[in-house]
């Protein structure tokens, strides 16, 4: 059992104006934090202003802070199972890998995808379009000593199952998983909510009733590098608080103990959504890092 690395917390600089900007990166500096998530949506803005890269630098040095892990582009257009434009969307995730890299941020997270908004198209065949994505960002990623992790989500698809054969597919260290803890619990808790995400999803692919999970993050654990840790109650992706929802915090910390490649803990919470305190959310992090993890 290992020490726990530290705590990255989720933050998209570009929606404040500077002042405010340096104002909350203070304000998170004073209540503990350390460390940032370089998001995809900062991603977006810095990829069409990269001046907004060197400003956002500046200010995340000033405050004593610094980039630990990143989240690729992600939706429709960029995971790595699209259809189409696929140089293209290679290219794109290539530009913001250097970019975080030059930042000396070590992984960056990518969604693999979805079928449920592709009924006709074979699971052989997303599969088959993700290793050809991977095919062209490992090489990228070795040469930037960036780690590459792919993401859990609640559809047939992104199953811990099918991350487990992408990854048994490439024999390097730059591959690994990110635990989401949120997705995971849509896969569990999400069975009490016919009505719920977890059903809508593979009800789309002809399958009635979802094979739930409760064993994501055992499945997932040797090969995790990067967990999101985010609650809910199983009804949605609501990026809640961690004791705000029925995950059982206890378990999931002591388990992440014992992930031999764990880099990072990232904060997944969407604070303003939920209108959490950067001293909540940080002393938060803190206490379930300490104690094993804590329910309310």
């Amino acid at each position: 059992m290992k020490k726990l690395p530290d705590v990255t917390f989720y933050t998209d600089l570009h929606v404040f104006d500077d002042a405010s900007r340096r104002c909350y990166l203070n304000e998170l500096a004073a209540c503990g934090a350390k460390q940032l998530v370089y998001t995809s949506s900062m991603l977006r803005a810095v990829m069409g202003n990269h001046d907004l890269g060197k400003k956002y630098a500046a200010d995340v040095a000033a405050a004593g802070l610094s980039w630990c892990d990143s989240h690729a582009l992600y939706g429709k257009d960029w995971d790595l199972n699209a259809l189409e434009r696929r140089d293209m969307i290679a290219c794109g995730h290539k530009l913001a890998m250097n970019i975080v890299a030059q930042r000396g941020i070590k992984t960056m997270t990518f969604h693999i995808g979805n079928d449920f908004i592709y009924p006709g198209v074979s699971g052989a065949e997303h599969l088959e379009r993700i290793y050809r994505m991977l095919d062209e960002l490992l090489p990228e990623a070795e040469k930037l000593d960036l780690v590459i992790a792919i993401e859990n989500s609640w559809t047939q698809l992104a199953s811990p199952e099918n991350l487990l054969k992408i990854k048994s597919r490439y024999d390097t260290e730059y591959l690994g998983l990110c635990y989401d803890s949120g997705h995971a619990n849509i896969m569990d808790n999400g069975r009490l909510y016919p009505q719920g995400p977890a059903y809508d999803t593979w009800q789309a692919m002809q399958i009635k009733t979802p094979p739930w999970e409760s064993a994501a993050l055992e499945k997932m654990l040797n090969d995790t590098v990067i967990c999101h840790l985010h609650d809910n109650d199983g009804a949605g992706d609501y990026h809640n608080l961690p004791g705000r929802g029925n995950i059982d915090w206890n378990k999931t910390m002591k388990l992440l103990k014992n992930a031999p490649r764990l880099m990072a803990l990232q904060s997944e919470v969407a604070v303003a959504r939920h209108g959490i305190s950067c001293k909540e959310l940080v002393e938060t992090f803190a206490d379930m890092c300490k104690k094993g993890g804590k329910n309310k």
